[in-house]
């Protein structure tokens, strides 16, 4: 049973809600009480849920909703191959085309391995580095996806226990922990994959003397842009900051909601993928591909990219004032195309209080997020001004708990049990 039927089960015979009862509540920020479970439709940059109710979208498809729902140029794309063909098994001109595409949009992009979900290009990226290398370690920063390599050191469950000695995490990047990191494991690292849009994120002289350190101890660097590609910049992380790694994955954004990734890098070490056994009967399906193309010549003919800044600075930039109005001590970190919430420990009220508390108001005033901010190019002045609006509600209840000293009167009693088991 998937997680948001439990989730509805849950909701609809009014158990208590705790992290033990919920798979993932703790780190979603997800409460069931509160978020929609179940979407209906969406337009542009909003969706509404099975009750009626309508949301300006933040959560935009877990990232991918770059353009909007329904967004007319994709849409017709989607319908035009369709009439064509659906999978071929083989190369064709929408996979060449689309290749081509992302060798001039992507720095590193000399070789491509396509996928259908983000977590199949990292796994790929990473059992590559592994073959080239011929190691078994890795370090990362961020999330990167459901395969077992990752999962092993997320306590989740159903997996092989000893996997977990093989990954270790970096949180922060800071070049003398990421130094020791290596130094440790000398001669055993594989790669350093990260997430280049995961605050604090670096600058490009840091990056590079990240990159160029993991290569002194002869592992190979993995830029996980699943969230970052198309959205920061067409070429993601990696092309806003200057800096080359090795292999890089992306996925998300790329074909406007529509399932494909892509694995890409460095010829020297994509020549060898097709020995890791990456891929196979999706691998070429067409549909996606042709959305992939529609989507990436609109982001480049509309500067989607700039627009997407644009959007995220202007939020930032009236949260900052709302904040200092209240006198909360909050903030909206991250690149500006994909900024999150941030709160601390204030008036003795744990940030994790503070942050589900503005995300509840947030929802409870018709914005969808938990905790992030994923803007697509559809959204109107109008949900902008919506998003302040609300913005403006929750930090005034936020505001009424610090000055209180207390969360519980104003969270849900859900949330707040939830969050004292934590």
């Amino acid at each position: 049973m998937n997680l948001l039927k439990s989730l509805k089960q849950l909701v609809e015979s009014k158990q208590d809600i705790t992290p033990e009862t919920i798979p993932g509540f703790a780190d979603w920020n997800l409460n069931p009480r509160i978020h929609p479970l179940e979407l209906s439709s969406g337009k542009a940059g909003r969706v509404t849920d099975s009750k009626g109710r309508e949301f300006v979208d933040y959560l935009s498809g877990w990232g991918s909703n770059i353009l909007g729902h329904n967004y007319p140029r994709v849409a017709k794309a989607v319908k035009d191959q369709a009439d064509r063909f659906f999978s071929l098994g083989l190369e064709n001109p929408i996979s060449k085309e689309l290749a081509s595409i992302l060798r001039q949009v992507i720095p590193c992009a000399e070789g491509i391995k396509f996928g259908k979900n983000g977590s199949d290009s990292t796994l790929g990226a990473v059992r590559l580095a592994r073959a080239v290398t011929g190691r078994k370690h890795v370090l990362y920063r961020g999330y990167h996806g459901f395969h077992d390599w990752y999962m092993a050191g997320q306590g989740c469950k159903g997996l092989i226990s000893e996997l977990s000695q093989f990954i270790t995490p970096i949180h922060d990047l800071d070049l003398e922990k990421s130094k020791k990191a290596f130094e440790d494991r000398k001669d055993q690292v594989a790669c350093l994959i990260i997430d280049p849009g995961v605050p604090p994120v670096l600058d490009t002289s840091s990056i590079q003397a990240l990159i160029e350190m993991a290569h002194a101890y002869g592992a190979l660097v993995v830029f996980d842009e699943i969230g970052t590609g198309f959205r920061v910049a067409p070429g993601g992380m990696h092309e806003l900051v200057g800096v080359m790694p090795d292999l890089a994955t992306y996925g998300k954004a790329m074909a406007n909601g529509m399932p494909l990734s892509a694995l890409v890098g460095k010829a020297e070490y994509m020549i060898h993928i097709d020995s890791v056994n990456v891929g196979k009967t999706f691998e070429l399906e067409s549909i996606s591909m042709a959305a992939a193309i529609a989507t990436i010549q609109e982001i480049q003919e509309n500067n989607v990219c700039q627009r997407l800044r644009q959007i995220g600075r202007s939020l930032k930039n009236e949260y900052k004032r709302l904040a200092h109005e209240f006198n909360v001590i909050t903030e909206l970190i991250g690149p500006d195309p994909r900024p999150q919430l941030q709160f601390q420990d204030q008036a003795g009220i744990s940030e994790k209080e503070l942050r589900w508390l503005c995300i509840q108001e947030l929802v409870s005033n018709g914005i969808l997020t938990l905790g992030t901010f994923l803007p697509c190019y559809s959204h109107s002045d109008k949900d902008l001004i919506d998003t302040v609006n609300a913005m403006k509600n929750a930090l005034r209840v936020v505001a009424k708990a610090v000055s209180n000293g207390s969360a519980r009167p104003y969270l849900d009693n859900a949330t707040f049990n939830s969050i004292t088991q934590l």
